[in-house]
């Protein structure tokens, strides 16, 4: 909008410097140029704002041509062909009136002229002798004189209406400009003030308005959908749901990025009342700067496409659909969460996989340091690299931020049991109990309950809570291959143990479907 604003500002000023250029017949007759009358055409859109209509006197015209566009283009496409003559018509009207004027003017005098020579013929014996003198002296230099002066009065007169014009044009031109720069400002939204593109955006988005909502997206994520529709299918809200949830209170806030020229982050706090009790709701968005407009930065597309491949198992895709995420947006925190965890699984991540990771949870602690998911994050890092103590510590910080949670708290005890029975079994069992206190239905808490069992070679409770763990998979909605492999591979060694051959093959061999190339850790258990 500053852009535009500065455009109408230098036109204006453009305007009113040609307009005011006028040449000496022009001033001395009120004539128009045709060279400034199709400047002005040009200047105005090719004739789309109409101010060569003003140029020559035809207010009402120019107004028509500034709010329907020069009568969408045609109007303007005529004036082209037809403003040379229009500028011809306007001068012979106007010379016309000059004529007409000036002869007035002769009459005038004539008559003047006419009058004073009678008074000048009366008979007056005192000074009869003088008369001849003084008619003489009075006649020659009265013509040259009063035509001079008639000039000179005419060349005043046209110099005023002139000034006149140019304000006249110029106000009107100014004012136009004023309505149009208004009605820009209503009808396209102002980018240049982040927290109101965030207010706006977040507006749209509880209003179900997606066209609005798609148009104030940075280029980048726009293009981060194959087409509109892909937009639409992740972002449409049904009616039910806008109709239920109401808004109570929304509040805004800036938080410090290091890159703060051209992207900011921006805190959003939400209270939503459903008609029965109200929740509080936090998150962020980042905006870019896209030359001079604040735009807003979202890769959700690519991180939910990584989220489908990371379920699948293919972490390689998932990582380079995180990276792109973050390319849109470089403080989009769960996709760094989402990589780190993808490197801790591929068994055939690149050689430098540590130093990676580290990068990214260091990015997730700066950029998120209040959420769960980062220390849970950290914590899986510690239990891969052999560091039990320190998962441990990480799995309980999590819980301090999980917003009691219930369903978090039980997996992050999970967790936390999983690598505690490496140091202390007690403090796994006790782990454990307070997860199946929080959820009992956890499927994973039964797993890791299992694995209690299985590690102490207690393989008839390894069995029971392993079974109790394949009954709850339908339950779980957010499981993946690598952790149903995980509950296939450890339930086939204790039936392998306990003598289930049969049982302890079929499950061998779902592992194998799911992972047909053996890249999971329960391969070398299993000795395939």
């Amino acid at each position: 909008m500053t852009l535009i604003y500065l455009f109408f500002l230098i036109l204006a000023i453009a305007l009113l410097i040609i307009v005011s250029l006028k040449s000496e017949e022009e001033i001395e007759h009120n004539m128009k140029s045709k060279g400034t009358a199709y400047l002005l055409w040009l200047f105005s859109g090719f004739g789309w704002l109409g101010f060569h209509h003003f140029y020559l006197g035809k207010i009402g015209k120019g107004i028509i041509w500034i709010f329907t566009g020069g009568v969408f283009g045609i109007g303007s496409l005529i004036d082209l062909f037809t403003l040379g003559g229009a500028v011809d018509n306007y001068n012979i009207k106007q010379e016309l009136s000059t004529i007409r004027t000036a002869s007035l003017a002769n009459l005038a005098m004539k008559k003047e002229n006419v009058e004073k020579k009678k008074i000048n013929e009366q008979p007056n014996k005192s000074i009869e002798p003088n008369v001849e003198i003084v008619e003489k002296a009075v006649e020659i230099p009265i013509k040259p004189k009063q035509k001079r002066q008639t000039s000179l009065t005419s060349s005043k007169i046209s110099v005023s209406e002139n000034k006149k014009s140019i304000v006249k044009i110029g106000g009107a031109i100014i004012l136009l400009l004023i309505v149009v720069i208004f009605v820009f400002s209503l009808i396209e939204p102002n980018y240049s003030i982040p927290l109101e593109v965030i207010k706006r955006y977040d507006k749209y988005s509880r209003n179900g308005d997606l066209k609005k909502k798609y148009e104030h997206l940075s280029i980048k994520s726009q293009e981060s959908y194959e087409d509109y529709n892909d937009f639409i299918e992740e972002n449409e809200i049904h009616d039910s749901i806008i109709d239920k949830y109401k808004y109570t209170s929304i509040v805004f806030k800036n938080l410090p990025i290091e890159d703060s020229l051209h992207f900011r982050k921006i805190q959003v706090k939400r209270n939503i009342y459903d008609g029965v009790d109200s929740s509080n709701f936090e998150y962020t968005r980042t905006l870019v700067l896209e030359e001079e407009d604040w735009k807003i930065a979202r890769g959700d597309w690519y991180f939910k496409q990584s989220g489908e491949l990371f379920k699948l198992g293919d972490f390689k895709k998932s990582r380079e659909l995180c990276y792109k995420a973050i390319e849109i947006d470089p403080f989009y925190s769960e996709a760094h969460n989402r990589l780190a965890w993808c490197y801790i699984r591929d068994i055939k991540r690149p050689n430098n996989w540590e130093d990676t990771i580290v990068f990214h949870l260091n990015r997730i602690l700066l950029l998120d340091s209040l959420n769960s998911s980062t220390y849970n994050t950290i914590g899986a890092y510690y239990s891969f690299t052999n560091r039990p103590q320190k998962a441990v510590e990480n799995f309980l910080t999590a819980i301090k931020y999980s917003n009691n949670d219930s369903l978090y708290i039980a997996d992050f005890y999970s967790n936390a049991a999983g690598n505690a029975k490496s140091y202390n079994i007690d403090d796994a069992k006790k782990y454990i109990v307070k997860s199946l206190q929080y959820n009992q239905t956890s499927r994973y808490a039964w797993q890791i309950y299992g694995d209690l069992f299985y590690d102490n070679e207690q393989y008839r409770k390894a069995y029971d809570k392993y079974k109790k763990a394949l009954s709850l998979l339908d339950t779980d909605n957010n499981i993946d291959n690598y952790t149903i492999i995980s509950l296939y591979g450890k339930y086939a060694l204790v039936c392998k143990k306990l003598g289930y051959k049969k049982t302890s093959q079929e499950y061998i061999l779902k592992c194998v479907r799911v992972y047909p190339n053996h890249e999971h850790p329960i391969f070398k258990e299993l000795d395939l």
